[in-house]
């Protein structure tokens, strides 16, 4: 079951050893590094730690995962896509805070600026201020504490 939709990077895989299994602990931190400088190999190499680590991963993960999958869509100028990731990240966020016996975690702060250079690439430049607002306000929060 495939959860990622891929735009222009639905290219064949190549045959490439998949590292970036669960017991490397650092493998978002390693794929972090191909968003922006080839965003369709770190949409691939985090579908395939994705569905390799799917009953391991915490939400937390999960929503790094589809962070940096928005990331690597903005990367290739697939704004509809990113946004829909990073969406999903802030619903993941929102549905979380509704279950009290579970905890919740913080929306990123990054998130705000991602959705909001978004907004700025697609001409829709009130939701890009509001975004962007938001990202300064909690950036200045975060810096203060």
């Amino acid at each position: 079951m495939m959860l990622f939709a891929y735009g222009e990077a639905q290219e064949k895989k190549k045959s490439e050893p998949n590292a970036y299994n669960r017991k490397s602990v650092k493998a978002l931190d390693v794929i972090t590094q191909y968003v922006d400088s080839e965003p369709v190999k770190a949409i691939d190499l985090l579908s395939d730690y994705f569905e390799s680590n799917l009953k391991s991963i915490n939400q937390q993960e999960e929503a790094e995962i589809f962070q940096l999958l928005g990331r690597a869509h903005y990367n290739l100028n697939q704004y509809d896509l990113a946004l829909q990731n990073y969406e999903r990240v802030r619903a993941m966020v929102q549905v979380r805070s509704k279950i009290k016996s579970r905890r919740t975690f913080q929306i990123p702060t990054r998130l705000y600026y991602d959705i909001g250079m978004v907004y700025l690439a697609q001409s829709r430049y009130d939701s890009a201020i509001f975004e962007l607002s938001n990202f300064i306000n909690r950036y200045k929060k975060e810096d203060a504490e």
